[in-house]
């Protein structure tokens, strides 16, 4: 069996270490093999969430979010974030910029404790909201 198969995209033939991290690539976002991302938000700004590392985002909230982006999203994954308020509560967060159904992003829970997440997919272009769950306790 060769080692190297043609790439079609720029028809030129593909070695064995990029075919390997092709199909670990696929692995990655195909079946959801990414650890999950777990952090405290503790200063007024933006949140960066990268797609490449993580498909699961759980941030507690000390602070509140000015704007956050979800970046290196692949065609097809599906990422999900969830906001906790921390201790003090009535934190704020500016949603990324998606496709919300309705048209709006959710108003983000402002009580201790309680957990906001909503699950989006990225179509190539943009992420597009598929689930989200507010208020939980």
């Amino acid at each position: 069996m060769p080692a190297n198969f043609k790439n079609i995209a720029d028809h030129r033939w593909l070695a064995q270490d990029e075919l390997t991290d092709c199909a670990a690539n696929i692995a990655k976002y195909l079946v959801g093999q990414q650890s999950p991302a777990v952090s405290a938000f503790g200063t007024n700004g933006a949140l960066t969430l990268d797609a490449s590392q993580a498909n699961a985002f759980f941030i507690t909230l000390t602070a509140n979010v000015t704007s956050a982006t979800i970046s290196n999203g692949v065609l097809g994954q599906k990422v999900t974030v969830a906001f906790t308020q921390g201790a003090g509560g009535s934190h704020t967060v500016s949603w990324p910029t998606a496709k919300y159904a309705g048209g709006s992003a959710p108003t983000t829970s402002t009580t201790a404790g309680y957990t906001d997440t909503v699950t989006y997919i990225y179509d190539g272009t943009n992420w597009q909201e598929i689930a989200r769950s507010i208020g939980n306790h």
